[in-house]
């Protein structure tokens, strides 16, 4: 992960600093309690072809969990994650991981989280577990396919978070391409409004309270700034002016 100087200029001016929800240095360990079902039906909503695939490639990966007794009442998207993190191992970086680290080193910074756990709760029931055992089958079925695809998607959105193309950024997680006849339409995911949309509205009433109290610093998703209910416009909306601070140089600004 890269920030530039004006990035730890304005964290450095900042009392407050806010993420989505705190990171925690046992991220693994909080992932995996989250994402526990109330009843072990892991292989139902799998099916044995994709559970059968399933065990055997936690078996060549040499992962223990196999042998965990909340093994069949984890989630798919809890073993997605956890094929990928034995792929990618260290090189999986999260940003907001990482600003978390240089903000707790300094203990005058007051931490908060704008998201409530009911929130995060809603926002992830949005999403139905079929659709999350969907994603993992096409994973397992065809590996080197869907990390061919992984690499590529992470590649492209980082060089747009890089460039600031948050519109790029916003329109890739928040639209799907329909091809009707021989034309290409493009059309908003219905999840975006829960997962985006309202998360924003409500959002912003802590940040316009904060940022009259003193600086503040907002750590959120790209996807969060650009739209018509983006955090952006709503706070020009509010009568504030909105400056980009880039992360890398741009000729004219």
């Amino acid at each position: 992960v890269y920030f530039a100087d004006t990035v730890f200029r304005a964290l450095e001016k900042s009392s407050t600093v806010f993420f989505e929800i705190i990171p925690s240095g046992n991220r693994d360990s909080i992932y995996k309690t989250n994402n526990i079902m109330s009843k072990p039906r892991l292989r139902n909503l799998l099916g044995n072809v994709s559970y059968n695939l399933l065990v055997k490639t936690l078996e060549k990966l040499q992962d223990t969990i196999i042998n965990d007794p909340l093994f069949h009442s984890l989630t798919p998207q809890y073993f997605n994650s956890r094929i990928m993190k034995h792929i990618f191992g260290n090189m999986l970086t999260a940003v907001d991981d990482s600003l978390y680290k240089i903000t707790k080193a300094d203990s005058k910074q007051e931490l908060k989280a704008l998201d409530t756990k009911e929130m995060r709760e809603e926002m992830d029931e949005r999403v139905p577990l079929e659709a999350h055992a969907n994603n993992l089958y096409a994973l397992l079925e065809n590996m080197d396919k869907g990390l061919s695809e992984y690499v590529k998607t992470i590649k492209g959105f980082a060089t747009w978070y890089y460039a600031g193309d948050i519109e790029a950024m916003y329109t890739k997680n928040s639209y799907v391409s329909i091809l009707v006849g021989d034309r290409s339409y493009l059309m908003r995911k219905p999840v975006s409004e829960e997962v985006l949309d309202k998360r924003n509205k409500k959002w912003i009433q802590d940040i316009v309270s904060s940022i009259k109290i003193s600086p503040s610093f907002f750590a959120v998703g790209a996807a969060h700034l650009a739209g018509e209910d983006g955090l952006i416009n709503l706070l020009r909306k509010k009568g504030y002016t909105m400056s980009p601070i880039f992360l890398q140089y741009k000729r004219g600004n």
